[in-house]
């Protein structure tokens, strides 16, 4: 017979860890509209998100780059419990914040601890809709990489 109530037996099939409601996994694209003008051009380019030094892994900077479908250091998920972005190949790293308008600050990657910095606020799960990122600790503060993109520029609060 099957009982919910605990119990000091080991599960069949235990999870890593408890589970918590994500997104499916998406690349984090910079918005671009036809008035957008980046480095003097009107013609439209890809530019995303991304954990910086070759793979995600912890105290990677996040960073901006030309978007690849093939990239694994540009797939995250928003976990809708604790409002926080992780990456694909290691979920239990959020992006944190650490304080604001610097460049000498940017988001990195973090073991995941509920904190206010690890938390963002904004994200749209509707393909092509835009969004901002808003800071858990501070909502008038955005992830931004401050001016026209170029490839690893470092992504902060400002």
């Amino acid at each position: 017979s099957v009982s919910f109530a605990p119990s000091d037996l080991p599960s069949f099939s235990p999870t890593q860890s408890p589970t918590m409601e994500s997104s499916p996994p998406v690349r984090l694209r910079l918005h671009w509209t036809r008035s957008s003008r980046w480095q003097e051009s009107s013609r439209e380019t890809y530019w995303c998100l991304q954990c910086r030094s070759g793979s995600c892994r912890k105290n990677s900077t996040i960073e901006v780059d030309r978007c690849s479908r093939s990239s694994k250091r540009q797939r995250f998920q928003y976990y809708k419990g604790d409002k926080s972005f992780r990456p694909m190949t290691d979920p239990s790293l959020c992006f944190e914040e650490n304080g604001w308008d610097s460049q000498s600050r940017p988001i990195k990657l973090k073991r995941c601890n509920g904190s206010s910095r690890q938390k963002w606020r904004g994200f749209k799960e509707k393909k092509g809709s835009p969004f901002e990122f808003k800071s858990g600790r501070n909502s008038k503060y955005c992830m931004t990489q401050s001016h026209h993109p170029r490839s690893h520029e470092k992504v902060f609060p400002q």
